[in-house]
């Protein structure tokens, strides 16, 4: 889904783009004078690339040079030559040199490509690092050369522009990046986007040009792995391009790139919100596009104990142990011997903060980074767990929390939480309501109040994917006269609008219960944490030990408004019956499941108990299919496990390097449990239960990752 770029320094990016004279069919940048009848203007960037050869071809006749040129010092070149109606050509530009807009250093070009069809725009040409991608895309694209036109041009084109939220085909094929003018919007956005990537070959060690032609012919198959028709694609001589490439290291670089004191943009003289709001733009477009993976850790869509982090070609674990203090393990290959790197010295450090039992993490993605809290502090904590065996605590702060939360099982001041990757941000659920922690600075920059008779999910759910994009908290609920919960808690959190919305029950009078709708299900129980599959748009509910799972289709609700001078009266409605469902996992009372975790790729969920040692592993049935009933497979298995008591603790992981799905659960022994989801799904089971005579561990369903 895209968005448009949000007002800025009281100026919104539609009127700065009609102050910079830019045409909206995407001309030329600087805007030049038409090229004469017969010949064809361009620019050659990656930084202005200088005495770059350029030579155009009929895209099926690669191997005849119909015109060359030579780009000046500004990267601008002229090539003498009439284009046929209905022709697509491609242009390469190779050697020359360019000042990187990353480290103001001298670059050596490799060769980049481009692409131009008359029909769509042959007023001028870009050659770039972007366009490279798009011709790559293009091949991959066309089952033939002779397959090729502009439709299909502008699939590709608008494919890689929709990556990196530059709007459309057009202008990726023949705006000239320009860092120099932020009010020339379209050039300032393309320009910003290469200098991002100049730094991401400075954040993975290698040339620009390298990463150039690596990060094209990944891109070719539609998605970021690090991979070419299943084969890895080097960077370098025995250097593989990290899978993390394209996705989590390239919003890395982003935040690099705004920071760096040595880049194109650090004394630009404007106003700083203009490039934080285009990074942002950057990184929401980077992490949601089809090309970002689950793998990629930008899609955490459920909160408890357990994260994971994408970066420079590792997949990490960060486990919060509760007394055992933050547990990391390097998941890059989970079919592998994995044990625990020991964190003695951070976890001294976080004690010596007053962060004595670690009881929650949440990855930064796109670092090696992890906010940790703890349930009985106000204080968190930002370690970075980059440099094994000097891995440290970089910043706190102490949020202002009034009180704890009270559980079935504990109290927190904050419970859980979920990333923002866009803003560089964590959302906190706290006892006051739902806060964004800003990483940079370590502050509170946006506070929502919980809505009416809510409190705090135990764990959050929830997906920040521009379609979605809110907090999915179930919840304990009010207490009653009697101090006692009701347990028909259920809120959203529009991270659009920053406001909280309780559901309506049936008949409309009351926010404060969901069992109406959901509670008329059998052994629905109480409401104790939730999970959402982005993809599918689905939030899961799971109660207090028991055994029925509810679902919501959350594009099926409406939220109301309901008193601008209270926003905590805010409500919604779920559209129709049709559009929850609820799953008994059992037709005995013997399963008892409390915590929810999802991957949205495999839409594969974990449950787990509370306070008993049940998992179940389940796949999510498509919500579009006609007779949608919740799940269309799951299994069950008891007592697999030591429950390691409330809040829960458990994650749902895709391997980046095999392209499989992993649950975990931390033991309260101190160990991890790693569950081979697909394998589970597969093994023998009697009406969903797990032949009790197969020991899961000896046939490696399970396994427990210990020291």
């Amino acid at each position: 889904m895209k968005h448009q770029l949000k007002q800025l320094a009281g100026i919104s990016f539609a009127a700065a783009l009609a102050l910079s004279g830019c045409s909206s069919d995407g001309g030329s940048s600087n805007n030049e004078a038409p090229p004469a009848e017969g010949s064809l203007s361009g620019s050659v960037v990656a930084g202005n690339v200088h005495r770059a050869t350029v030579k155009i071809f009929d895209i099926c006749k690669d191997g005849d040079i119909i015109a060359t040129a030579t780009t000046d010092a500004n990267g601008d070149f002229t090539l003498d030559v009439a284009l046929e109606s209905g022709k697509v050509y491609k242009l390469t530009a190779s050697g020359g040199t360019y000042t990187s807009e990353a480290t103001l250093s001298t670059e050596e070009n490799g060769e980049l490509t481009g692409i131009i069809s008359v029909d769509l725009n042959s007023s001028h040409v870009s050659i770039t690092p972007l366009t490279s991608m798009a011709v790559s895309r293009l091949t991959a694209l066309a089952s033939a050369c002779t397959d090729i036109d502009t439709e299909k041009v502008k699939e590709a084109a608008g494919f890689v522009a929709d990556t990196y939220g530059l709007d459309d085909a057009s202008k990726l094929l023949s705006v000239k990046p320009d860092l120099s003018d932020p009010t020339n919007l379209d050039a300032f956005k393309y320009g910003f986007t290469v200098g991002v990537l100049e730094e991401l070959a400075v954040v993975l060690e290698t040339e620009p040009k390298e990463l150039y032609r690596a990060l094209a012919a990944d891109i070719a198959d539609g998605k970021f792995d690090g991979k070419e028709h299943n084969e890895t694609i080097l960077l370098e001589a025995d250097k593989p391009l990290p899978p993390t490439a394209g996705v989590a290291d390239t919003v890395a670089a982003t935040f690099h790139f705004i920071e760096s004191d040595s880049s194109a943009i650090a004394d630009l003289d404007i106003n700083d919100t203009i490039v934080k709001e285009i990074a942002e733009t950057l990184v929401e477009e980077v992490s949601s596009a089809p090309v970002s993976d689950t793998s990629s850790g930008f899609d955490i869509t459920n909160s408890g104990a357990i994260t994971s982090v994408s970066s420079k070609g590792k997949q990490l674990l960060f486990v919060a142990g509760r007394s055992n203090g933050l547990m990391s393990v390097d998941i890059t290959n989970p079919d592998s011997n994995l044990t625990k790197t020991n964190l003695t010295e951070l976890n001294k450090q976080l004690r010596d903060y007053g962060l004595y039992s670690v009881g929650g993490v949440i990855a930064v993605p796109g670092t090696q980074k992890a906010v940790v809290y703890s349930y009985d502090s106000t204080k968190v904590a930002l370690v970075d767990l980059d440099n094994e065996g000097n891995e440290s605590v970089i910043a706190t702060a102490d949020i202002n929390i009034s009180h704890q939360e009270s559980f079935s099982g504990g109290n927190a001041y904050i419970s859980s939480g979920l990333p923002q990757p866009s803003v560089n941000g964590i959302w906190l659920a706290t006892a006051d309501g739902y806060k964004l922690l800003d990483i940079a600075t370590m502050t509170i920059t946006k506070e929502v109040p919980l809505a009416k008779h809510q409190i705090i999910a135990e764990n959050i759910g929830g997906s920040t994917k521009p379609d979605i994009n809110m907090l999915f908290s179930p919840n304990y609920g009010p207490a009653d006269e009697y101090g006692w919960a009701s347990g028909g808690g259920l809120q959203v959190v529009d991270l659009n609008t920053y406001q909280s919305y309780a559901m309506e029950d049936e008949n409309k009078s009351s926010p404060t219960s969901f069992y109406q709708t959901i509670g008329k299900y059998p052994s629905m129980s109480m409401a104790d944490a939730g999970s959402v599959d982005s993809n599918y748009k689905v939030g899961i509910i799971t109660p207090e030990d028991a055994r029925t799972v509810a679902l919501i289709r959350l594009d099926h609700i409406t939220l109301h408004d309901n008193n601008e001078s209270d926003p905590i009266d805010n409500t919604f409605t779920i559209d129709s019956n049709s559009s929850v469902a609820a799953v008994t996992l059992s037709a005995d009372y013997s399963v008892h499941i409390s915590g929810v975790y999802t991957d949205s790729s495999s839409h594969m969920a974990l449950f787990m108990a509370g306070y008993y040692s049940d998992i179940a592993v389940a796949k999510l049935q498509d919500p579009e299919d006609e007779n949608w009933t919740g799940l269309s497979q799951w299994n069950y298995a008891l007592d697999q496990y030591d429950y390691s008591y409330d809040p829960h603790a458990g994650a749902v992981i895709k391997s980046m390097t095999n392209g499989k799905t992993y649950g975990y659960l931390l033991d309260r022994s101190g160990d991890i449990i790693q569950i081979d989801m697909q394998a589970f799904l597969d093994a023998n089971a009697t009406d969903h239960h797990i032949d009790p005579s197969l020991n899961l561990y000896d046939a490696g369903i399970l396994k427990r990752i210990t020291e």
